[in-house]
């Protein structure tokens, strides 16, 4: 997209936001845009995208904005009560979960209807509640991240969950993962180590009324042993190698579903399952998801 100056794109592609469209390959969408410092929302702010009268764009505070005719004009927050605002998001929610979860392979109808049932824009900052369902990381402070939906769910459904499974969710930062997960297992133990999320994750799962999911604190590459062991480990974001300690967390046969990449660039997601005491892992795809603190690799010595 060529921009002008001051004007910066916040998101490429509105099939993962509160709009009623879904991508089709015979129609451009508009892109959301911060407009420069002192210039009128949505001035010259579309490029060479093809206008689309009447869809919701966001920007990068939290609100909505319109596109009418080709303009972007916010409408009057007084005029929006709450129920017009869960509205959008729930529509956001559902395009999410048609445009980015199903379509990349994800065919358990539990774990798409998980997805469904969540309120993801609770679980991230009130300033970035406006891109809760964009398809790429979220930054929720502490070095934690949002996992992209897609790369959340592939992995999710990798896990085979039971109804009857204990989960240990690693790195369960706001809760969101955890929230996901209470809906398809018995019990979920989500670790995190930083004090204000595990406040903050505590807070969003009582607000959903979650209560087979418990927040606890440590350190995330040690996992929680003495809650274990555990039918399946998720751990958030990407690990440069997985910390032996875990195979000892997983009953046989146990799955644990990760990312593994040396960088925090592009990676594979794995799903490793426990056969005669060791993980034994299988690629399921390519993904790039930021790495989670405590679980870099080990700098060692050349000689």
């Amino acid at each position: 997209m060529e921009a002008r100056t001051g004007i910066e794109p916040v998101l490429k592609d509105l099939q993962s936001f509160a709009s009623p469209l879904c991508h089709r390959a015979d129609r451009a969408l508009p892109i959301a845009v911060r407009p420069a410092q002192g210039q009128a929302p949505g001035v010259g702010t579309f490029g060479r995208l093809r206008k689309v009268p009447g869809a919701a764009v966001v920007s990068t505070d939290g609100g909505l904005y319109t596109a009418v005719m080709g303009r972007l004009s916010r409408p009057d927050p007084t005029a929006i009560d709450d129920s017009a605002a869960m509205s959008d998001f729930a529509q956001a929610r559902s395009n999410m979960v048609e445009c980015q979860i199903r379509t990349n392979k994800v065919t358990d109808q539990r774990v798409l209807d998980a997805f469904l049932d969540v309120p993801r824009e609770q679980f991230v900052p009130k300033s970035l509640r406006g891109i809760a369902y964009v398809d790429e990381d979220i930054s929720v402070g502490g070095g934690r991240w949002l996992v992209e939906p897609m790369v959340l769910a592939r992995l999710i459904q990798a896990l085979n969950l039971r109804a009857s499974d204990l989960v240990l969710d690693v790195g369960c930062a706001t809760g969101y993962s955890s929230a996901i997960l209470a809906r398809l297992a018995n019990t979920v133990v989500a670790l995190e180590e930083d004090p204000d999320l595990v406040a903050s994750a505590t807070a969003a799962l009582a607000e959903l009324d979650t209560d087979n999911a418990v927040v606890v604190e440590g350190r995330l590459a040690e996992g929680y042993a003495s809650q274990g062991p555990y039918q399946a480990i998720l751990i958030n974001g990407s690990v440069a190698e997985v910390p032996a300690k875990f195979a000892d967390q997983l009953t046989e046969g146990g799955r644990l579903a990760t990312v593994l990449s040396d960088d925090g660039r592009m990676g594979n997601a794995v799903v490793m399952t426990k056969i005669g005491g060791h993980l034994v892992p299988s690629i399921l795809f390519d993904a790039a998801t930021p790495t989670t603190p405590g679980f870099e690799r080990a700098a060692s010595f050349v000689f």
